[in-house]
């Protein structure tokens, strides 16, 4: 096993079927704000390419449904490359891009531990739970 390549990465999940329905998800690891602007189309068709090689075989072979997505781990922050980013998987491929730290899981985020601080934010929490200024 001395030729075994090491690759780190994403894996590619595929979430059961439902009858005749079935979910297909690419997982990347890519940080688009370290991509080379000229290569970011290349990456996006490489990432559609992959997804729809599982798609075509659930829909030609085993005859089911897709819907199909492919999650980064973050949106970039280099002003308006999310949006290209976005708007190149889906208009040109059919694909929405997800991103993971914007996916409620169910844990909660460090903002989302910490107890409000703001008045305004306080305020309206009271509200919401029945409290000050509540007609409750």
């Amino acid at each position: 096993m001395e030729n075994v390549r090491k690759k780190s990465g994403r894996m590619d999940i595929l979430i059961s079927e439902l009858g005749d329905f079935v979910t297909i998800l690419e997982i990347k690891a890519t940080d688009w704000d370290r991509i080379k602007p000229r290569n970011i189309r290349r990456n996006l068709w490489r990432h559609q390419k992959q997804l729809f090689a599982y798609v075509d075989t659930c829909i030609e072979v085993d005859k089911l449904d897709v819907c199909l997505g492919i999650i980064y781990p973050r949106p970039p922050k280099t002003p308006g490359l999310r949006e290209r980013i976005e708007a190149c998987l889906e208009g040109n491929y059919g694909v929405p891009a997800y991103w993971y730290t914007e996916i409620r899981t169910g844990t909660p985020t460090e903002a989302q531990r910490r107890p409000p601080t703001d008045p305004v934010e306080v305020t309206q929490l009271q509200r919401r739970a029945g409290g000050v200024g509540s007609d409750g």
